[in-house]
Order: C-alpha cells, then sequence, then structure tokens
C-alpha cells in the first residue's frame, strides 16, 4: 500500500529498508550468540553503557509497545558505570522481560499499559536494572517456577525465555529474580 502511493516518497522507502537491513543484521546476530550460548561458545564481552543498551531494547520494541498501546520508560540517576557483557545477549533479556511485562498487561486499561525501567547503581562494581508493569501479578508460589524451563502461563508460549534470560544474566555474574508490586 505504501508503494502505491504516487508519489513514492523514496526517502521513507529508504529508511524503512535501512531499517530492516539492521533488524535483519541484528536478527542474525542474535541466532548466532544464542548458537554459541547453547554450544557453550565464548561470549563477545566488552565495554557497555547499560543505559544504552536498555534504550536500544525499549527502540526495537517500540512498534509493538504502540501497537499494543503500551507505554515504556527508562529511568536513571546520571550515568550508571560501564558494564562488561555481551551486548546482545544481555539485550535479548531485555526484550523478554518487556515482553513478558506487555503480556503481563494485556486486557488491562490502557491507562495501566506501561512499564517503566529502572537503573540504578548498588555500588562500585554493582548495577540494578528494574522492570515494572502494571499486571496483575502472579501467586507467591508461581514466583519460585517461572524460572524453571517449560514453565509458562501463555498458551502459546515455550516456557524457556526466563530460563534462558536467567541462565544469561548468572553468566554475566548477576542474578535475576521476580517479585510483586507492592501496590
Amino acid at each position: 500500500r505504501f508503494m502505491a502511493t504516487d508519489p513514492v516518497d523514496l526517502a521513507e522507502v529508504r529508511e524503512i529498508l535501512k531499517d530492516i537491513v539492521q533488524e535483519t543484521n541484528r536478527a542474525s546476530e542474535v541466532i548466532q550468540r544464542i548458537r554459541a550460548f547453547l554450544k557453550k561458545g565464548d561470549r563477545e564481552i566488552a565495554p557497555l553503557d547499560p543505559v544504552a543498551v536498555i534504550r536500544d531494547a525499549v527502540q526495537l520494541l517500540q512498534n509493538d509497545a504502540i501497537a499494543r498501546g503500551m507505554r515504556m520508560s527508562v529511568h536513571y540517576n546520571a550515568n550508571p558505570a560501564t558494564v562488561y557483557g555481551d551486548k546482545v545477549q544481555l539485550q535479548q533479556v531485555m526484550l523478554n522481560l518487556l515482553l513478558n511485562a506487555f503480556d503481563a498487561m494485556d486486557g488491562r486499561a490502557a491507562s495501566d499499559r506501561m512499564v517503566a525501567v529502572f537503573i540504578t547503581l548498588q555500588g562500585p562494581r554493582a548495577l540494578r536494572v528494574a522492570v515494572r508493569d502494571h499486571g496483575a501479578g502472579l501467586p507467591s508460589d508461581r514466583l519460585a517456577l517461572i524460572f524453571n524451563p517449560f514453565v509458562t502461563s501463555k498458551p502459546e508460549g515455550l516456557g524457556l525465555g526466563l530460563s534462558i534470560s536467567r541462565t544469561i544474566i548468572e553468566m554475566h555474574g548477576g542474578r535475576l529474580w521476580a517479585e510483586n508490586n507492592t501496590d
């Protein structure tokens, strides 16, 4: 339909094709890293700006968020310290957590469909990244199980996303957990 307009906006077409190429390259990189991860291959550890890594993940989901009526925000006090890790793997964790937050809010009122990411420095070598949604939460007995392989609450879910995410975070020297919001 876009190409059928007269006149065709070639600058817009170029921009769309550029986005497609970037996303295709990123998807290829993700698949290669997941293969290496599953084969226990080497990670590509490099110094990273955690805010940039998270903003990139948020940007990747922007269209999905708009289509699902979600709002996203990233909060941080000054730039946290540089972290060392595999950018693609850490972005995959963020994408998984954000998509899970979206799913948790399906069916909620539009005013409640908000995901906030909070980045705080916890010490000289400790960074905390919290993803907060306004979903219904989980029963306390399910909180301990959601990181087990093949445990899912989604009709079409495989139950591997959180398990793989936890493994990635642990390989980076961190820990991943879930808790219900007090409100």
